[in-house]
């Protein structure tokens, strides 16, 4: 009789270490491509929330919240190298410049 007890190796794994390591993991791809606005909003509700909430968090989870504000900081970063790259091209002293 051979039974596999892999399945409760997830019993055995602290819930916010679950939860985090799903989160961080399913997080940023959906973000990538939405609205600079939207992602404004985000981090500002996860700053405010953060800021309000952070003095009872325990460690792991003001971690886990600054990891988040890390998260739409880096996604800000990213829309305004893009928008700024495509501005680059487009703009009329480098069409000047490559003529």
């Amino acid at each position: 009789m051979n039974k596999s007890f892999s399945h409760l190796e997830l019993l055995d794994t602290p819930a916010d270490d679950f939860i985090s390591e799903k989160a961080s993991a399913s997080q940023s791809p959906p973000y990538e491509d939405a609205p600079l606005d939207e992602i404004f909003e985000l981090l500002e509700s996860a700053v405010e929330t953060y800021t309000a909430l952070s003095p009872s968090l325990s460690p792991r989870f003001r971690e886990s919240a600054e990891q988040e504000i890390d998260l739409f900081y880096s996604l800000i970063q990213q829309h305004l190298h893009r928008l700024l790259d495509q501005t680059k091209f487009t703009s009329p002293q480098h069409q000047v410049n490559a003529a």
